[in-house]
């Protein structure tokens, strides 16, 4: 499991209350394990100090993200804006082994085009344990599908032509288990990671192969509940903006969902979410109940046959 990418530059900063939201955001439980920290940033030295934090943590690896390609983190010469500074992206890689936790990196096929192999390789010669490839340029966004074929040339140039003992892990529009295991017969990669396939999905995890809209209205908004009591658990209140941003994806295709959805959007606390989904399951029970006695009011067609 993955943590959410964490600001190297907030985890080092001198501000108690700026590391304490990302301290906030850095906690796991046990049943995550193995767990893996993912940090983005741009200055080696931050790395450094965040790494040997996180082996304080107890946490089992280190990703490095050299693959975000939102505008406000490239600026600082973060995420996918290392793929224009290989020295320094080794520099983080070298710094972050100094921990002595195993590191691996996720980044995407280029920048502004298709140029993975200088890049790849700058990466590979710092033997990390494990590469995440991304199937888009950071210009793409997630605005044309992944290049799956893009990261089966790449498992070429590691595992072939670099015989290197690196991982290789594909990243990019996968939404199900089977759909995984069939990118990892098809390009030979080591394993799939899956990001916004899960949203409003936890049971993937299960291996279950149903698309969420075709699970039950009952065991959706039961997974809300239950994602919701997990986050209060862990988190109370805290950034309980993070979690709003899933509700929708909970209720996708459900075409008379609309008041839900906006009395969920218009919560302030895991407390107040409850009361709310309850409220409209009660409704959809009485709902169905209506529709039940309406059809079995309805005069009953009836055939009869002669007798021969």
């Amino acid at each position: 499991m993955w943590t959410e990418f964490v600001s190297c530059e907030a985890l080092c900063s001198s501000t108690a209350k700026t590391r304490e939201r990302m301290l906030t955001a850095l906690k796991y439980a046990p049943e995550e394990r193995p767990i893996v920290a993912q940090l983005f940033g741009s200055k080696p030295h931050q790395f450094r100090e965040s790494a040997l934090l996180l082996r304080d943590l107890g946490f089992d690896g280190i990703d490095i993200n050299m693959g975000c390609p939102e505008k406000n983190v490239n600026k600082q010469g973060s995420g996918a804006a290392l793929i224009l500074d290989p020295p320094n992206a080794q520099a983080i890689i070298r710094a972050c082994q100094e921990s002595g936790l195993p590191v691996s990196v996720k980044t995407r096929i280029g920048f502004s085009s298709i140029e993975y192999h200088d890049w790849v390789s700058h990466i590979l010669d710092m033997e990390p344990e494990a590469l995440t490839i991304h199937g888009r340029t950071r210009d793409e966004m997630s605005l044309v599908p992944a290049h799956w074929d893009v990261i089966g040339d790449i498992v070429h140039l590691v595992k072939d032509k670099r015989k290197s003992r690196c991982l290789v892990i594909g990243n990019g529009d996968v939404t199900s288990i089977p759909h995984a295991m069939e990118m990892v017969d098809t390009y030979g990669v080591d394993g799939v990671m899956i990001g916004r396939g899960l949203f409003g999905n936890p049971w993937l995890f299960q291996g279950h192969h149903r698309a969420v809209t075709e699970l039950s209205l009952e065991t959706r908004l039961h997974g809300l509940v239950r994602h919701t009591e997990h986050f209060e658990t862990l988190l109370a209140d805290t950034n309980f903006h993070h979690i709003k941003k899933m509700f929708g994806s909970y209720l996708v295709g459900i075409p008379y969902a609309k008041q839900l959805r906006e009395a969920l959007s218009a919560t302030s606390a895991p407390s107040d979410v409850y009361p709310i989904v309850e409220a409209f399951l009660q409704q959809e029970m009485r709902r169905r109940e209506e529709m039940h006695a309406a059809a079995a009011e309805r005069p009953q067609e009836t055939t009869t046959t002669g007798e021969h």
